[in-house]
């Protein structure tokens, strides 16, 4: 027996994920998807795309028989949405970040274990076949022991209306290099070079953590950027391998012997492995009987990194701005 999926939220990412649903749709017997958006516009552009359009979420809750539904709202939504969604006995795909504060991000989290449903959130870059080849390579000792991660995501696109740097682009590079270090906690963290736009949005910040055993990893992010920069770096003692999060079949090996290319053997999206693992918990697949992906302490931690950053950099905002008396 096949699943119904619905998606709230039909914006740029929403359709993403409209998108990949219906590639997948034959792979993992997927029987009707359903999209809903407060704005009646979306109809027109994803009428086609799914089996049923409603302007209210609610409505398609109630009306469709849903097994996962999919929270691609803005971040201040997401606890309310998906807690009643959990507590009404559907599992969760909810988008990164999964709240914009530690404490609705608890209350989903506890929902999730409360009524015993599957809840995964939106880390999508664990699922990148080039990260994984990376991170292959590195365990057989390719470039040494792991010392170093250098993430950038820098877009030319204008600043998210619902949420700060941190929040939509900071959240990958911190999740992604705790992923890589063995999800290693951060025993120090550093918040320099903030940028605001001149409504106080945080628009371009460099963050530094610090690990055990002089372990670091360096992230830095920016709204309005000259062009499009999304790139993770490994170094070890003996080289660094760098990863075009844009380009998901090599990756490339730096050394002494000069620049490789390797092969990820595998042209599979992020998103559309994030959903196959999803649609396998759903279905009981579950590894040590876990319904939270990834594991509560990850979400947990990037949400509380994140949280910080954004007070760190409105104080300096307001400090800088404070008129005298």
């Amino acid at each position: 027996m096949g699943v119904n999926i619905g998606i709230i939220g039909c914006g740029r990412w929403g359709m993403a994920h409209i998108k990949t649903l219906n590639q997948i749709k034959e792979r993992v017997d997927i029987d009707h998807i359903y999209a809903s958006d407060i704005d009646i516009k979306s109809s027109e552009k994803v009428s086609r795309k799914v089996d049923g359009f409603f302007q209210n979420w609610r409505d398609m809750v109630d009306k469709k028989h849903l097994d996962i539904v999919a929270v691609v709202t803005p971040p201040e939504s997401h606890a309310e949405i998906s807690v009643e969604l959990l507590s009404r006995g559907i599992d969760v795909l909810v988008e990164k970040p999964i709240a914009t504060n530690l404490a609705d991000a608890t209350s989903i989290l506890n929902s999730s274990q409360t009524f015993g449903r599957v809840l995964s959130v939106g880390h999508l870059l664990r699922f990148h076949v080039a990260i994984k080849k990376a991170l292959s390579k590195i365990s057989s000792g390719l470039i040494g022991a792991l010392e170093r991660i250098e993430f950038t995501r820098i877009t030319p696109r204008e600043p998210a209306k619902s949420s700060d740097v941190f929040q939509a682009l900071a959240i990958h590079g911190i999740d992604t290099s705790c992923f890589c270090f063995g999800e290693l906690e951060p025993q120090r963290t550093h918040l320099s070079h903030v940028k605001h736009s001149k409504f106080g949005k945080p628009i371009y910040a460099d963050i530094l953590l610090e690990f055990s055993g002089q372990k670091e990893a360096e992230i830095k992010v920016a709204w309005g950027g000259k062009e499009e920069q999304r790139t993770v770096r490994f170094f070890g003692e003996k080289g660094s391998i760098l990863v075009d999060l844009a380009n998901h079949s090599e990756i490339l090996h730096d050394s002494q012997k000069g620049l490789q290319s390797i092969n990820t053997d595998s042209n599979e999206l992020p998103l559309e492995l994030e959903w196959l693992h999803t649609i396998s918990m759903s279905k009981g697949n579950l590894v040590d009987g876990k319904t939270i992906s990834p594991s509560q302490g990850a979400i947990l931690r990037s949400i509380r990194m994140v949280e910080q950053f954004s007070e760190l950099s409105q104080s300096e905002f307001d400090k800088i701005n404070r008129k005298p008396n």
